[in-house]
């Protein structure tokens, strides 16, 4: 048993990354169980997030502060960047049955996770939305990271000689305004972004959202790197919110931004 727990405790940390996959195929380790900040998870405790959540019982706990502070029954809740479906869990308990949360995740092979973590939390109120946001709607193609870290895929393009060599998902992308409009996202309360470097063109896809002030507050995880690499910066997501009307506040990593009263 210790030395299970010693395995599980370093496959996350192995590089590269395909590494740490095989050999948690190879030693046939399966998703279990687990309780987080009052939700039940199916993780895997071979990944970052499952081993994170299996030690710590948590995961980005400022982010799961903001939720709790922000959200209120009754609310709408966007999850931009939903992964496995942590934060949409925690946001329909707070929302509550007149409340209603939007799990928007490309990955296909997140799909189950999230469908199972819905059931295991009796979360009627969560809509998986299975599709890729951008300023461009159309098709794209994301890089699938290996599932160690599945948080990392992204739609922007990477030079490096393991990119190259990744499995690559044929994603439909609409923007955030047409998907509000197909599922009727109504007024929400606090909406979270965390797609790798694609925060930019998310956020200039819902011109009509946030010009009609649907979007009380936003939380938005900032990649300088994937900005970069798209010929963008931080600032430019900074201003554009401002543009709307949002006063930012800057964090380490990310910003908290609200309408301006």
């Amino acid at each position: 048993m210790m030395k299970s727990r010693a395995i599980l405790k370093y496959l996350p940390r192995i590089r590269p990354k395909e590494l740490g996959s095989l050999i948690a195929w190879l030693l046939r380790i399966r998703r279990i169980p687990a309780q987080a900040d009052g939700v039940t998870l199916s993780v895997d405790p071979s990944t970052l997030f499952g081993a994170r959540i299996i030690e710590h019982g948590t995961y980005e706990s400022e982010v799961v502060r903001t939720l709790r502070s922000i959200l209120r029954e009754g609310d709408g809740f966007v999850d931009l960047g939903a992964n496995e479906g942590f934060f949409s869990m925690i946001a329909s308990g707070i929302v509550g049955p007149m409340g209603r949360v939007f799990a928007i995740e490309p990955q296909e092979r997140l799909w189950p996770v999230i469908m199972q973590n819905i059931v295991l939390n009796d979360a009627a109120n969560v809509v998986l939305v299975p599709f890729a946001v951008s300023d461009a709607p159309g098709e794209a193609e994301i890089v699938v990271t290996p599932a160690s870290n599945s948080g990392a895929a992204s739609l922007v393009p990477n030079s490096s000689m393991l990119s190259r060599f990744r499995p690559k998902q044929q994603v439909v992308t609409r923007s955030l305004d047409d998907l509000s409009r197909r599922y009727r996202f109504g007024c929400i309360g606090l909406m979270k972004i965390d797609i790798e470097g694609f925060e930019l063109n998310a956020l200039r896809s819902a011109e009509s959202l946030m010009k009609s002030k649907m979007i009380r507050n936003i939380i938005v995880e900032i990649h300088p790197a994937h900005l970069a690499a798209l010929g963008q910066s931080p600032e430019e997501v900074f201003n554009l919110l401002e543009q709307y009307g949002y006063s930012v506040e800057r964090r380490e990593g990310y910003c908290l931004c609200a309408l301006a009263t």
